[in-house]
């Protein structure tokens, strides 16, 4: 019997091709060569397919990700950062179904709610990253400055309300610098054709050379 996950993966690929309306019953039993006896032994209906198809869609074009840049939770925030990009950057299976669920988020609701999570839950952990980024890099320089011997006290509380200053703008920037690169990513497939992978890997360097300092991808 053909299991759950194959059917939720095929709707993925028709999907892909041709769109929500192309995904039906007949085209995917056509697809898998099963009846449809088969398709409702594992989802209650067509409803119950577009939640599976959703459900998958975000665990593994979002959460996949996150978990695997995770796996060593003690890195740098610029090295997680390097990792997310390059599995992003890796991947081989292009725009079409990141373009496919977006058209299809303006005609469905739960589509739509489902496009809004995983657009929240990447721009935050994004957000999150950058925090870091821009945090390491004051400390750094920081770190590098000589503190003169015998400073007042009251410059020495002058100096905390800079860094709390400080850290509210790097709250500012990482949220801006997150939506700057997720942007990036969405607008590559949004133009038509494109932009080829080796292109938006030459945009992120640039970007992060210019944003953060960071040396090419």
């Amino acid at each position: 019997m053909v299991a759950r996950e194959d059917w939720v993966r095929v709707g993925l690929g028709v999907l892909a091709r041709e769109g929500a309306p192309g995904v039906t019953i007949e085209r995917l039993t056509g697809e898998l060569g099963v009846s449809k006896g088969s398709f409702y032994h594992h989802f209650k209906g067509a409803g119950g397919f577009k939640t599976a198809l959703l459900e998958y869609f975000e665990t593994q074009n979002t959460r996949r990700l996150m978990d695997a840049v995770e796996e060593d939770p003690t890195a740098a925030g610029v090295v997680k950062l390097h990792r997310l990009l390059e599995l992003i950057l890796d991947d081989s299976r292009g725009y079409d179904l990141e373009i496919a669920i977006r058209a299809w988020a303006l005609q469905d609701d739960e589509v739509r709610a489902a496009q809004e999570r995983v657009d929240r839950t990447r721009t935050d952990y994004l957000e999150g990253l950058c925090r870091e980024i821009l945090k390491d890099r004051r400390s750094q320089r920081e770190s590098q400055r000589e503190s003169p011997k015998g400073r007042e006290r009251e410059k020495e509380r002058e100096s905390r309300k800079d860094r709390e200053s400080a850290a509210g703008v790097e709250t500012g920037e990482a949220a801006h610098l997150a939506r700057l690169l997720y942007l990036i990513l969405i607008g590559a497939g949004q133009v038509v054709p494109g932009v080829p992978r080796d292109e938006l890997r030459a945009i992120y360097a640039m970007t992060l050379r210019l944003s953060i300092g960071e040396t090419a991808l």
